[in-house]
């Protein structure tokens, strides 16, 4: 009569955890239509054919590829689940199962230096009946894969967003991912049979630790490639944004100086037309306050300044938001004209579509402050916020619904102000939201 073996056994077992794993870095993916009833197949046809996979031998060979094909049936099962590339499946399909190699490996030290087996690895490729686990192997199992599924979740899982594609393009990167796989089977396969015959616990721990940090190294480097391509994509997004601000800082300058030189043309004609005409006193001042909306008069020293804070005012006059300004813009000579439009335009327009929400318009009010202090310039920038803000990174969270198309003018801010040197600090406190900017000025 055939007594199933620990190999046997653990066929499924090691399918189940694959499987959680599986799911830890999968889950925020995008999802096909009846999605539960699609993983819970998932499961059972994933269980089904590991139960029904023959045991052919009893050899790091075998054993490799055995695990190699649950490994691959679990992948073309995960892709009858999410709407995702094949490369976006097999992405998160290697991270679990490094993650899972990393849990067994924890586990098999523990049971290996608290000597629970006196001294040998986990009995999971024997021959034999697996004997009974005890209550502190079992603590042990739970604890290993509990904790270490739990903090690389943390680490590395929560760096796939959720609808996101992953946008896993480079062919090294799917080099690397298959190596790890292969590597993590066979090397895992060849030091658990040679252990086997060779008890050494001190060489087994060793070879444990040594496998644990190739596989956490691996994990760093596959979400690094994925946390520089997610950088690239903003830094991309911020400098298209930049260069579409040059082109629109040309054009608004262009158009305030034609209308500052109209408008005064104009309140001349005006007046001319006033005196010779039957118009009194009263109407001519009521038409020429309606042209001195369109008739810069702020003088900073900075003309970049100048026709940021020009164009700014002719559009919010509509709205009722009001800017005041106290600058001392000769002292922003050392930026140049398109970055003092980009940083200023951005951090008054975030505070305008702030104050939109205020139904108070006598609050609608932005105030702008550039000063010198030591061998420091400052700007401060405030206006009035009652709702609470969380931040992330020293940045505010955007409240919109897609975060992901929000929040690069608070990008660009903080890149051209550490691009001069400086530092940004943004804080709200008692309804007051406050973006400040410090540069070292250059005595």
């Amino acid at each position: 009569m055939y007594e199933p073996t620990a190999l046997f056994w653990y066929k499924s077992i090691f399918t189940a955890e694959l499987l959680i794993a599986e799911w830890l870095f999968t889950f925020r993916l995008k999802k096909r239509k009846y999605y539960p009833l699609r993983f819970a197949g998932l499961c059972v046809v994933c269980e089904g054919v590991s139960f029904a996979l023959p045991i052919l031998g009893y050899n790091a060979f075998f054993s490799s590829v055995l695990f190699l094909s649950i490994f691959a049936v679990t992948v073309l099962c995960l892709k009858f689940c999410y709407n995702e590339s094949w490369l976006n499946i097999f992405f998160c399909a290697i991270a679990a199962y490094t993650v899972q190699h990393v849990s067994f490996e924890v586990y098999n030290f523990l049971v290996v230096v608290t000597r629970i087996n006196e001294g040998m690895p986990v009995e999971v490729y024997g021959d034999r009946m697996q004997e009974m686990t005890n209550m502190i192997s079992g603590l042990l199992y739970f604890d290993s894969y509990a904790i270490v599924y739990w903090l690389t979740f943390l680490i590395f899982g929560r760096m796939i967003r959720k609808d996101e594609d992953l946008r896993v393009v480079s062919k090294s990167l799917l080099m690397l991912s298959a190596i790890i796989v292969l590597v993590a089977i066979v090397f895992n396969a060849l030091v658990t049979y040679y252990s086997y015959d060779f008890s050494d616990p001190f060489y087994i721990s060793i070879v444990s630790v040594l496998t644990i940090i190739c596989c956490l190294l691996a994990l760093c480097i596959q979400f690094g490639l994925l946390s520089r391509r997610q950088l690239k994509q903003e830094l991309d997004a911020v400098n298209l944004m930049w260069e579409q601000e040059k082109k629109q800082y040309a054009v608004v300058k262009d158009n305030i100086d034609y209308i500052n030189v109209k408008c005064h043309d104009l309140k001349h004609q005006i007046r001319g037309i006033g005196r010779s005409s039957s118009l009194d006193e009263q109407s001519i001042s009521e038409i020429e306050n309606v042209i001195s909306i369109y008739d810069s008069v702020v003088k900073t020293g900075c003309e970049a300044l100048d026709v940021i804070i020009t164009e700014k005012t002719m559009s919010f006059s509509r709205n009722g938001i009001k800017l005041t300004c106290i600058a001392d813009g000769e002292k922003l000579n050392f930026m140049s004209e398109t970055d003092i439009y980009s940083l200023f335009g951005n951090a008054i327009d975030n505070a305008a579509e702030a104050l939109m929400k205020v139904q108070d318009k006598e609050k609608r009010v932005i105030g702008l402050i550039v000063r010198t202090s030591g061998t420091f310039l400052s700007v401060h920038i405030y206006n009035y916020c009652p709702e609470p803000l969380k931040f992330a990174d020293g940045l505010p969270v955007t409240t919109k619904a897609d975060k992901r198309a929000h929040g690069y003018g608070v990008k660009s801010i903080r890149m051209i102000t550490e691009k001069y040197g400086g530092e940004m600090s943004m804080s709200q406190k008692d309804d007051i939201f406050n973006l400040d900017l410090l540069f070292p000025l250059d005595k």
